[in-house]
């Protein structure tokens, strides 16, 4: 992957200045959607949550912190991104990370009673694809939750979400903010696309939401079969 084209498998370098300047941006976005997520759920000691596309589990990290009782299992296409998460949360004894392909994750079927993914559908060559493998992996009644780039954000939204960048100044944030709407919420989703791939997975009883103040969708569903 390059700055300019989400597809694909990220560098070392790409990960380091996400890592850097980026991330610590939607630690308040993951907390409270997620979190939603958990509590709407009345997940119980012993609920497994898996994290599609985790990379270094920014995520994931949230909510081994505040929920020890679940069973987390992170996965990511980089051997390296799954070697700094082990790094970066060892000693964090309800927290897995392991190598896997989205297009074909290594678990059995009907494996979690959760499954999630942040910020990575734009990196799959096949979304569509990678959203079935999370179905097959997911318990009957289980439920998913997606966020991702909205594709159709307003400039003010992208606005929002750069200032929050580390080291960016209002001498770089219009150049910033034009980069982000062009290169990542582009590549991104509406809520109408997600809400299509995630009905075509095979998931019901479909929700969507559009984040007004920051350039996201968030969509749920449920394995009714």
């Amino acid at each position: 992957m390059n700055p300019f084209q989400m597809r694909g498998e990220w560098s070392p370098l790409i990960a380091t200045v996400y890592n850097a300047v980026i991330a610590p941006a939607l630690r308040e976005l993951y907390e409270e959607h997620i979190e939603r997520f958990l509590a709407d759920e009345r997940v119980s000691a012993g609920t497994s949550l898996l994290d599609v596309g985790c990379g270094m589990g920014h995520a994931l990290g949230i909510v081994a912190r505040r929920n020890p009782q679940l069973l987390l299992t992170g996965v990511d296409l980089s051997q390296k991104m799954v070697q700094r998460a082990r790094r970066e949360h060892r000693g964090v004894a309800n927290l897995l990370f392991q190598q896997g392909d989205a297009m074909a994750l290594p678990f059995e079927p009907e494996t979690f009673d959760l499954v999630m993914s942040t910020a990575s559908i734009k990196h799959w060559p096949d979304p569509i694809r990678g959203l079935s493998q999370m179905y097959r992996v997911l318990k009957p009644a289980g439920r998913i939750l997606v966020m991702e780039a909205d594709s159709n954000c307003s400039r003010a939204a992208a606005d929002n979400f750069v200032r929050r960048w580390r080291w960016i100044n209002r001498l770089t944030l219009p150049v910033v903010t034009e980069y982000f709407i062009r290169f990542v919420a582009r590549q991104g989703t509406s809520d109408g696309e997600l809400e299509s791939m995630l009905l075509s997975a095979g998931f019901e009883q479909v929700t969507l939401e559009r984040i007004t103040d920051l350039p996201a969708v968030v969509g749920r569903g449920v394995k009714t079969g």
